[in-house]
């Protein structure tokens, strides 16, 4: 996770035109500036595939709603490096505001999928099982999270908070 970004409460209604029935309001939640890193692993063909789906797609791609339109930018490429070490491999992608709000040194934390006999730091129901809009379905599965990548900032600084320091010292 590049940059963890802040929840946002989004309220949405809809009416039914042809009922005049009245409007329906519904909460979504919604990750803003938040950037993510993702690494997908397979046979050559399924990635290339996946590469060139996503460089030329059918329908406009967005992240989440539509209002929120995929940028240029969503293919940072193709590696032959396992899944972690490729992640590992990739620039921090945080903005620059971001990056002036961190230290010096920075841990990106690393979210992957658990393989059997790793430690589960985490269970999370994201898993679709069923794609079928009236009746959504999704299953648990494992996260392993390994150690942090860390990476040099050179637009940050590191912050001597004199109350911090003497609590930490105490």
């Amino acid at each position: 996770m590049d940059q963890p970004g802040t929840l946002l409460r989004d309220y949405q209604t809809a009416i039914d035109w042809e009922k005049r029935s009245s409007a329906r309001l519904s909460e979504r939640y919604y990750l803003q500036d938040a950037c993510f890193v993702a690494a997908i692993s397979g046979p050559v063909e399924l990635i290339e595939s996946l590469e060139g789906a996503l460089a030329t797609p059918s329908y406009p791609l967005y992240l989440g709603r539509r209002a929120c339109p995929a940028g240029p930018d969503l293919v940072l490429g193709v590696s032959d490096l396992e899944v972690e070490e490729a992640l590992r491999s990739v620039a921090w992608q945080a903005s620059g505001w971001y990056r002036k709000t961190r230290g010096t040194q920075v841990p990106l934390p690393i979210y992957r999928d658990a393989r059997p006999g790793e430690p589960v730091e985490e269970r999370v129901q994201d898993l679709p099982l069923s794609f079928d809009p009236a009746r959504r379905e999704y299953g648990w599965r494992s996260v392993h999270m390994p150690e942090p990548h860390i990476v040099a900032n050179t637009e940050g600084r590191d912050r001597v908070d004199p109350f911090w320091e003497a609590v930490v010292g105490a």
